[in-house]
């Protein structure tokens, strides 16, 4: 089946992270607005960002949507309608798990890390804040090496520390950074015991992603697919790396990752790319689509 949408993660795809800072491959940016400007492609940005920040990184470097392009944020909690400028879906977390993050999970991180560990909360607009922990030399630089990562100098974010999740009305995504070595699977197991609602994704190195339990990144994919393209899964070319995409990459007709990707990542996909994070972005448009 001819391939019609193209969906991509930014982190570790679109984006790589390096000691410098965030590389995007100039061939990257190149492929995807060329295939923008083939109105036969749909365009999509699947990530575990708030679709604001998203929106601001992909515009700061280069990267031009077509009309009708969508971003899925937080995992799979929104979906932004890029064209309007308008979210058109949201799943946030329930009160009851809303309260568990910043007590009960809270809890577990500190007895269990001390003070490696940081717990940011996603909401609405440009809400993120920080839930205090003992503030010791590593919180700190976790502080420091989130605030690297996640935008710049936050002129999109209002950022703040809180010993509540009060102020935040709609909790779309927490986000637990831990610094140093994990039990993943030990933490995961604890955390469903914790709470049965959450779906709990591992992220980056270190880090856990809290979500509502029925949000993912393909089931935001269901949704756009349903409502607005009315498209088959086998018409999708995915692009990801991590678990957060696990789901995206099973179901799309035409898959790809790295080769440097987890073993449970490259099993799934059709086709693993011999390349850095960004240039495998390049590369497998270039080889796979009609661009030019």
């Amino acid at each position: 089946m001819e391939i019609k949408w193209i969906i991509s993660d930014l982190d570790g795809t679109i984006m790589d992270h390096t000691e410098e800072g965030r590389r995007v491959c100039p061939s990257t940016v190149e492929n995807i607005n060329a295939a923008g400007i083939k109105s036969k492609y749909h365009i999509t940005i699947a990530t575990g960002r708030h679709y604001l920040d998203a929106c601001s990184l992909i515009e700061s470097h280069g990267i031009k949507l077509p009309k009708n392009s969508y971003i899925i944020g937080s995992n799979g909690a929104q979906i932004f309608d890029y064209d309007k400028k308008e979210l058109i879906y949201k799943k946030t977390l329930s009160p009851n798990s809303k309260k568990l993050v910043e007590t009960k999970i809270r809890e577990y991180f500190e007895n269990n890390f001390n003070d490696r560990y940081i717990i940011l909360a996603y909401g609405d607009k440009n809400e993120m804040l920080y839930l205090k922990n003992p503030t010791g030399n590593n919180y700190k630089n976790l502080i420091n090496a989130i605030k690297k990562y996640e935008s710049v100098d936050y002129n999109i974010f209002k950022v703040y520390e809180s010993d509540t999740l009060d102020s935040i009305n709609n909790l779309y995504k927490a986000l637990v950074v831990v610094d140093g070595d994990v039990d993943y699977n030990k933490v995961i197991s604890d955390l469903n015991k914790i709470d049965p609602e959450i779906n709990i994704m591992k992220s980056l190195e270190g880090s856990f992603e809290l979500v509502p339990n029925s949000v993912d990144k393909y089931e935001a994919i269901k949704y756009i697919e349903t409502n607005f393209y009315h498209l088959a899964d086998e018409e999708i070319i995915a692009f990801g790396d991590s678990y957060n995409d696990y789901e995206m990459l099973k179901h799309a007709g035409t898959s790809v990752t790295r080769e440097s990707a987890d073993p449970k990542i490259k099993n799934i996909c059709t086709h693993v790319i011999d390349a850095p994070a960004s240039d495998f972005v390049a590369d497998g448009l270039e080889m796979l689509l009609e661009l030019y």
